[in-house]
C-alpha cells in the first residue's frame, strides 16, 4: 500500500503508516500495537483469539478489508482512502449484526 518493496505481513497489517490510520479511526490503536509486538503469526492469532468477541470480529474484518484493499491496489486499481476502508468495515460488521 505504501510502495515498500520488502513488504512483510507485520508491516502490511500493523506498521504501515496507512494501515495505522485505519486502526486509529476504528479506535483499535491499542489492539494494533499489541498485535504489532507479536513475534509470530501464531502469537498474532492467539492475541486475536483472546480478545472479547466484539473486538475479535472487528479485528478480523479489519484485516480482511485491508487485505482486499491492498490486493486491489496491487492490481492497478486506485488506493482506497482510509474513510472508504473504515466504511467497508463498518458495513460488514453491521451486516453481521443483522444475522
Amino acid at each position: 500500500m505504501c510502495g515498500r518493496l520488502d513488504e512483510d505481513s507485520g508491516h502490511l497489517f500493523f506498521k504501515c503508516k496507512f494501515v495505522k490510520q485505519v486502526w486509529r479511526e476504528l479506535h483499535l490503536e491499542g489492539v494494533r500495537a499489541s498485535l504489532a509486538k507479536q513475534s509470530s503469526t501464531h502469537d498474532v492469532m492467539e492475541t486475536i483469539f483472546s480478545l472479547k468477541e466484539e473486538s475479535k470480529l472487528k479485528v478480523v474484518v479489519t484485516l480482511w478489508c485491508w487485505w482486499s484493499a491492498r490486493n486491489k491496489a496491487n492490481q492497478g486499481e486506485r488506493k482506497a482512502f482510509t474513510d472508504e476502508i473504515c466504511c467497508s468495515i463498518t458495513y460488514y460488521l453491521n451486516e453481521d449484526a443483522k444475522t
